[in-house]
């Protein structure tokens, strides 16, 4: 699985498939299809390494698509969520210490994505060649200074809708393994980039 997947996780449905989602999950999403969801009932929740800071606010959902005369971008954006109910079913699912960072489509821009799943059908319908794809933009996370060695160890959870709740989808899921070459590397610079440094306050001038 290649890093541009492995950053979209956040996207949750695409990895229904992907090595490492627990068997039950698998079996609870069999009916879930993100073309038809309900998206404004879609969250997913991310514990990233401690060397890096979780920034939601700052999260993009990048959406190209096939038209007639080339390709078309869409930009949608992310935004930290917080909802009744999730606190008490993170200390059930994941009673870790390090807190999880909750992300959600921003209400702005659910019109946009429910336009998006209608043009799906519309292309689906048409039988039209061509596929759509779905990355994630800067702002999952920056991360605190250099990618230390080892593993980079992350669990994200998924509420597909009220129905089925919340999910587990990956826990102490190793990242680097999917990164074998420099484009994988660029695809996971560019979904955490290095956190911005605050600007250097200006010395006092000496009194004269």
């Amino acid at each position: 699985m290649r890093a541009r997947l492995l950053i979209a996780l956040l996207l949750a449905a695409l990895l229904a498939g992907c090595d490492g989602v627990p068997l039950l999950t698998q079996w609870k999403l069999r009916h879930f299809d993100l073309a038809t969801a309900d998206v404004s009932k879609l969250r997913v929740a991310l514990r990233a390494p401690d060397w890096t800071t979780p920034t939601p606010d700052k999260a993009v959902i990048e959406v190209t698509r096939p038209q007639d005369d080339g390709e078309r971008k869409s930009i949608i954006h992310l935004r930290g969520a917080r909802h009744s109910g999730d606190a008490s079913e993170f200390a059930r699912l994941a009673p870790a210490a390090t807190p999880l960072s909750v992300y959600e489509v921003a209400p702005q821009d659910l019109a946009a994505v429910a336009e998006l799943q209608a043009e799906g059908a519309r292309v689906k319908q048409a039988e039209r060649t061509g596929k759509s794809s779905l990355r994630i933009g800067s702002g999952v996370a920056c991360r605190n200074g250099a990618i230390p060695d080892g593993p980079i160890t992350i669990d994200v959870y998924l509420h597909p809708d009220d129905e089925i709740g919340w999910l587990p989808l990956l826990q102490e899921f190793d990242l680097r393994p999917g990164l074998k070459n420099a484009e994988d590397w660029r695809a996971f610079d560019d979904s955490v980039p290095p956190c911005a440094r605050p600007a250097a306050r200006a010395r006092p001038q000496a009194a004269r």
